[in-house]
This record gives structure tokens, sequence and C-alpha cells, in this order.
């Protein structure tokens, strides 16, 4: 189990970077962030 979360993590880190290399706005990146913790069902993850 803590090792699907280590992967998801490395997961949503890449995107995050990649969103960055993107230059999406920060704001963005918040909302993109807010939306996978819906998805996941969860109250933090690691994006703010």
């Amino acid at each position: 189990h803590i090792h699907g979360d280590v992967c998801l993590f490395r997961d949503i880190k890449h995107v995050y970077l990649s969103l960055q290399e993107n230059s999406y706005s920060e704001s963005q990146l918040y909302d993109y962030a807010k939306q996978i913790n819906l998805v996941l069902n969860r109250d933090c993850i690691i994006l703010y």
C-alpha cells in the first residue's frame, strides 16, 4: 500500500513538473491538484 502511494507521489510530481514546463499559471496548477484530490478522494496531496 505504501509502495503504491510512493508511485502515485512520483506520478503526480512528474505531471506537476510537466505542467510547470508548459507554463501553466499557478492557479491552474492548484486547480489541477484539487481535481486530483477529488479523484483520489483524499484531503491532502503534495502540491499545496
